[in-house]
């Protein structure tokens, strides 16, 4: 089963493109989540929490950073953008929103 969820990127607070993705799965380990959604490309990644705070590992580009609370949209697509073209750091941000809103409880 194929969970869609809308992903929009923004430019100056302004929606410039908007798209629809879909996680492929999502597996919960405890402490950390496994995901893969389908949209523009095919994004391998995982989320969790250390002593230094939560990070999103993507081990198919080889690239990680440490994020905010998932439910923070603006600053998770900074850091996001960071290691991944904005495309996938707006892909990769509304999941987590999705994620923090139907499977964090806080």
């Amino acid at each position: 089963m194929f969970i869609q969820f809308e992903c929009e990127l923004k430019k100056e607070g302004v929606v410039v493109k908007k798209w629809h993705a879909k996680f492929e799965s999502i597996r919960i380990y405890g402490d950390y989540f496994e995901f893969v959604i389908m949209s523009k490309n095919t994004i391998h990644g995982i989320i969790g929490e250390t002593f230094r705070g939560k990070f999103a590992c993507f081990p198919d580009l080889r690239v990680s950073c440490l994020i905010y609370n998932f439910k923070e949209r603006y600053c998770n697509f900074e850091k996001l953008s960071k290691v991944l073209t904005n495309i996938d750091a707006a892909t990769v941000e509304s999941g987590l929103f999705y994620i923090g809103k139907h499977y964090i409880k806080s």
